[in-house]
């Protein structure tokens, strides 16, 4: 293959991989490579058969991914990853949010273009172990251990993250385990616990027939789909809402508490008629409970005529005697008992003094 691939960016040679030497272990054995320049062939020529790199993100999507901020570097891997249903589908919306953390979190850490595509494999392993074959936490953390194998030593044991070093791999152990491992029952309640199915209504007059269009003019019964009669909230055409059904009956409500309509306040507030005063009815009903009122007000009076200021007086004595009697004694019990500390006290003094 020939060295120059065509010109990449600002001008530079896509470099071929038989002109890259690559030896050793670690991100020291990459130092030399300018992955913006390289196609997606060359980049996965430079890997080992066994490397985690460019297995779902290739060198041409990083290069992309990298400059994007964190909103439309989600609807980018969404697109990628072929996530159209996340707004609304929970598993999904978990996945996206799985793998966009991890993405960003490299980015955080100046992980470069190479390293983030391992990392955003090790993710995409460790999920479609827990989804597609079931892995229970232990073996999942089994073969995560499997993914370390051979970081920072100058063996040929590989697990596929050889480009990266002892620090970084224990920032990812880390950071795993506080994202993935230690929420690992909850991915599996979402990805593999069963939902239980809910029967709305067996009626058969609440189906409707859904068709399917095949040709201009022709559809075919495709499935059925369930009619539900949901009662709606009333609009809001009043100064206040309309009353519940066990607050207030409708007609009370109408005749005393919902205001009158506009027509009929401006007929009144225009209207040249007088205002009729009280009807004599009422005028008698006011009277009548008046004379009650007096009534009731002579019998008191002719009661405490007979008391005298000396019964009352008397009344008055026996009564504070009952409530402060017990207060008293609690009273007199403190103050002997602070005659008592106060005596003790003289006495000691004495007693000092003396010697």
């Amino acid at each position: 293959m020939a060295s120059n691939q065509g010109l990449g960016r600002k001008g530079k040679t896509k470099t071929s991989q038989n002109a890259i030497q690559v030896a050793g272990k670690g991100p020291s054995a990459f130092k030399d490579v300018d992955w913006k320049t390289l196609s997606d062939e060359d980049a996965k020529a430079l890997e080992k058969d066994t490397s985690l790199a460019w297995k779902v993100l290739s060198n041409s999507q990083m290069q992309h991914l990298m400059n994007l901020p964190v909103k439309e570097l989600q609807e980018e891997i969404a697109s990628i990853l072929d996530l159209k249903d996340h707004p609304t589908v929970l598993e999904e919306a978990a996945m996206l949010d799985f793998y966009v953390s991890g993405f960003w979190w490299g980015k955080e850490q100046n992980w470069n273009e190479q390293q983030i595509s391992g990392l955003f494999t090790v993710h995409h392993q460790l999920l479609e172990n827990l989804k597609a074959k079931k892995m229970t936490l232990e073996e999942n953390l089994t073969e995560f251990r499997k993914m370390l194998e051979g970081i920072g030593t100058k063996g040929e044991q590989n697990g596929g993250l050889d480009f990266l070093d002892v620090n970084m791999a224990t920032s990812l152990v880390e950071f795993l385990s506080s994202t993935f491992f230690q929420h690992y029952r909850l991915y599996e309640f979402l990805f593999c616990g069963e939902r239980k199915e809910e029967v709305i209504s067996t009626d058969g007059d609440n189906l409707t027939m859904c068709l399917c269009h095949i040709e201009e003019g022709d559809y075919i019964p495709c499935g059925y789909v369930m009619m539900l009669e949901v009662e709606l909230v009333p609009p809001f055409d009043l100064p206040h809402p309309p009353p519940l059904d066990e607050g207030l009956p409708e007609d009370l409500y109408l005749r005393h508490v919902a205001p009158p309509p506009p027509e009929s306040r401006a007929s009144v507030e225009t209207s040249d008629e007088p205002i009729d005063g009280p009807s004599e009815e009422n005028t008698e009903g006011l009277a009548d409970g008046a004379d009650q009122n007096n009534e009731e007000n002579d019998q008191m009076a002719d009661i405490l005529s007979g008391v005298t200021a000396e019964e009352v007086q008397s009344m008055f004595d026996s009564v504070s005697r009952e409530m402060f009697s017990s207060l008293q004694n609690h009273v007199a019990s403190k103050l002997r008992e602070r005659e008592s500390e106060i005596i003790a006290r003289i006495n000691k003094i004495h007693r000092i003094s003396g010697t």
